[in-house]
């Protein structure tokens, strides 16, 4: 009909709250019970963790040292420093392997001048004089066959020649032919070249120098003592003007930025962990603040005595905010470590039911919704957060109500009326 207001149907539950909210006012102007919204204790299947205490480790420290002997000229770093993988951290007097350097280049410049000297060959002017000098011997044999020919005739026809004259051109003869054979040989020494034989050799001695500089140059190089990762200078182990010998400690260094907390634990446990899962690791110095870690290694033996096996946590470390950005974990540092072990049930209550202080606690409910009631406080410890449950542990058993709205200002004994009730998953 005309001018009269629609109704908007109402189902019982929300009919229910929203007397509940309209009575708020009503309630709080007078000293009747506090009205509060309430949820049961329930059990839900979790997985159990057991708290170990461990402590924190670096994953990398170091001592480095000086791989050569020398005097310290430079210690550019001091405890405390950070440095990234390859500053400076030392440096040894270098004017004697710098000598050596000079040297050994020298040496090698020499013989690779005579490598290529053999590789290039004879010039055309050596081929061109030794062909000249074979020539000519050439010539001179020739004469003295013909002069040898002459002498013969001239001695068979009625001795016209001594036989000393035929002696002497027969002489003359072969000393010219030998002569002529050698100039041959040599020109075509020249023409041909040095032998294979001989270059390599020669290539053998330039290899060998080249290993004599780059061996000089690494020892120039080692006089610079660099830092082989990323890290912190923990401990000086020189000092300017001191020597060192091969092997000689300079400075210790540790690599924080990824950290192991060592744990032991019971060999009722051991057998429930795995490589890689996931674990959480509180820093009471911290505050007890929260780093998520995995499980990096189980190692397979065991203490005698405790029968507890080490267990390995990685995980990475964080800048601070209070130290100029420096990393929050140190060595040394203790920090808990709750490992999965096992599944079992575990009683939960709504996150709101919590009222968190010196000791959190819930508030229960005793009586039936709908009537006035008191409350009692039940202290608890909190576990892990399970979706908008939180696992609790205390004088608690499923089916209690406990206060999840309301519970801000209660206190034990006080007077309740339960306006409405929380179902799990449904907000309050």
């Amino acid at each position: 009909m005309e001018g009269m207001t629609p109704r908007i149907p109402l189902r019982a539950g929300s009919l229910v709250l929203l007397l509940g909210v309209l009575s708020l006012p009503l309630l709080a102007q007078g000293r009747g019970p506090s009205p509060v919204v309430v949820a049961r204790v329930s059990v839900q299947n979790v997985v159990i963790r057991k708290s170990h205490v461990g402590t924190v480790f670096p994953l990398r420290t170091t001592t480095v040292g000086s791989r050569v002997e020398g005097a310290v000229v430079e210690l550019l770093v001091r405890e405390g420093d950070a440095v990234a993988g390859g500053d400076v951290l030392a440096r040894l007097e270098p004017a004697l392997i710098e000598s050596d350097v000079r040297a050994s280049q020298a040496e090698l410049e020499l013989r690779q001048k005579e490598l290529l000297e053999l590789e290039n060959g004879s010039r055309p002017e050596e081929v061109a004089r030794a062909k000249a000098r074979m020539e000519g011997a050439r010539s001179l044999r020739d004469y003295a066959r013909a002069s040898l020919a002459r002498t013969r005739d001239l001695h068979e026809k009625d001795e016209l020649a001594s036989a000393d004259a035929l002696e002497s051109a027969e002489s003359l003869a072969a000393s010219s032919e030998k002569s002529y054979q050698a100039a041959q040989s040599e020109f075509e020494l020249v023409r041909l070249g040095p032998r294979p034989e001989i270059v390599d050799q020669a290539r053998a001695r330039v290899r060998s120098q080249e290993a004599a500089v780059r061996r000089s140059e690494i020892l120039l190089a080692n006089h610079t003592i660099l830092a082989p990762f990323k890290g912190q200078v923990l401990r000086e182990h020189t000092q300017v003007g001191a020597w060192l010998v091969r092997g000689g400690p300079v400075v210790d260094l540790v690599d924080l930025a990824w950290v192991e907390v060592r744990i032991s634990v019971l060999e009722d446990y051991v057998q429930e962990l795995r490589l890689g899962a996931p674990v959480v690791v509180s820093f009471p110095s911290l505050d007890d603040q929260v780093h998520e870690g995995v499980i990096q290694a189980i190692l397979p033996q065991a203490d005698a005595r405790t029968r507890e096996f080490p267990v390995r946590v990685r995980l990475e470390n964080r800048a601070s905010t209070r130290n100029g950005g420096g990393l929050l974990l140190r060595a040394g540092m203790s920090g808990r470590v709750e490992l999965p072990v096992g599944q079992g049930e575990a009683l939960v209550v709504h996150k709101d039911a919590l009222v968190l202080g010196d000791k959190p606690l819930v508030y229960v409910v005793d009586e039936i919704p709908g009537k006035s009631a008191t409350v009692r406080a039940v202290p608890v410890r909190v576990g892990e957060s399970l979706g908008d449950q939180v696992r609790v542990e205390g004088e608690l058993r499923p089916g209690l109500l406990v206060v999840v709205r309301g519970n801000e200002r209660l206190r034990p004994g006080q007077e309740v009326v339960v306006t409405g009730g929380l179902e799990r998953g449904e907000r309050p």
